[in-house]
């Protein structure tokens, strides 16, 4: 009977000890300046490319300031890359952005800015290097959810949608990754 009630506890212990450990998180605090950096895989459209949609690697870049609990304000760069051989493509979002968490207390929060962007495709022709380039207007479109590993730290996951065009020429990229927050 005594090994029965051990066991029992053990595995009651064993159930609840996890569950208290999330129960005991870092609250969520958002104040002041915040930052966030991450990497990640995306695709982009590609005219130059024997497909129509070509994956590269992804980056993400953002800053800005807390507004209240639930809404952050600030600038987010968002890049796409590829190199295939002696070309590079590279496309790029630099966006004022909002960040509204629906939840004051949660960690998902949705994502969208307007601004500027850019592209360019370099190319090595023997010892030349060769360089196109161009400039147009970005909106951004995205989620996250803030996984605490401290009060004023998180691991976020991020999935972005970014259009850009270019004189009437629209295109976009996508971004799926891993960033760095500090709130």
């Amino acid at each position: 009977m005594i090994t029965r009630t051990m066991l029992t506890a053990a595995v009651l212990i064993g159930l609840l000890g996890p569950s208290t450990a999330f129960a005991q998180e870092p609250e969520r605090t958002r104040q002041g300046f915040w930052f966030s950096g991450g990497l990640g895989w995306g695709t982009a459209d590609c005219e130059a490319c024997v497909n129509d949609r070509v994956g590269g690697a992804a980056a993400v870049l953002a800053l800005g300031g807390t507004l209240s609990q639930k809404l952050l304000l600030g600038a987010s760069l968002n890049g796409w890359f590829k190199q295939e051989g002696d070309v590079t493509l590279a496309l790029g979002a630099t966006t004022a952005a909002l960040r509204f968490y629906p939840a004051r207390n949660a960690g998902l929060f949705l994502l969208g800015g307007l601004g500027v962007s850019s592209r360019a495709i370099k190319t090595d022709v023997g010892n030349v290097s060769v360089t196109v380039s161009d400039n147009g207007t970005a909106a951004l479109l995205g989620a996250g959810y803030d996984l605490r590993v401290a009060r004023n730290l998180s691991l976020t996951p991020f999935a972005n949608v970014i259009g850009v065009d270019f004189d009437g020429q629209g295109t976009g990229f996508t971004q799926v990754g891993l960033s760095l927050t500090v709130h």
